[in-house]
């Protein structure tokens, strides 16, 4: 992909089974009603929205590729432009995991002085009626994930948090 002003590259990780892939696949327009297969390693995806074109580089969660991805994270991030981390808020139980791995990423990304990556989190899986469908998961839970995300990340850079699913595609929540 050739460097330009229409053209950005974004890395975009999270645990397995997160949304990562899925996240792509509405972007490119598909069908996601298909069955979707775990990402091993990674993919790359040229995708153009309104005259810009995005180099998505899709990376697969599982636990081994995640050593190795954080092992070449240096390589990823040259020409990169924005980092997306994808949280499945539904998976309550793998905050702790997905954090953590968030820590792990921020740490290269603080050693190697990525101050101007664009970095967004995702809150995925916030489906229409998440509240309704999801009882066990709170307000306050997400407010204290939103709290902790925010604590990891360290004021020099500047981060965005969105609630996204895939039914209404990345809808700006404020936060």
């Amino acid at each position: 992909m050739s460097e330009s002003k229409n053209s950005r590259k974004i890395l975009i990780m999270g645990l397995d089974n997160s949304g990562k892939t899925s996240i792509v696949e509405s972007l490119k327009g598909r069908n996601l009603m298909s069955g979707i297969e775990p990402t091993k390693g990674y993919t790359t995806e040229d995708v153009e929205i309104d005259g810009t074109r995005f180099n998505i580089w899709d990376f697969g969660g599982q636990i081994t590729y995640r050593t190795e991805h954080l092992a070449r994270l240096d390589d990823y991030l040259y020409g990169s432009n924005k980092f997306i981390y994808v949280i499945d808020i539904q998976e309550h139980s793998r905050y702790d995991s997905s954090l953590g791995y968030l820590e792990d990423i921020m740490a290269k990304l603080i050693k190697r002085n990525t101050e101007d990556l664009d970095i967004t989190i995702f809150l995925h899986k916030f489906d229409p009626n998440f509240f309704e469908n999801y009882l066990e998961i709170t307000e306050e839970m997400i407010t204290n994930l939103i709290f902790r995300i925010k604590n990891i990340i360290p004021e020099k850079y500047h981060e965005n948090i969105f609630k996204t699913t895939i039914y209404t595609v990345f809808e700006r929540t404020g936060i």
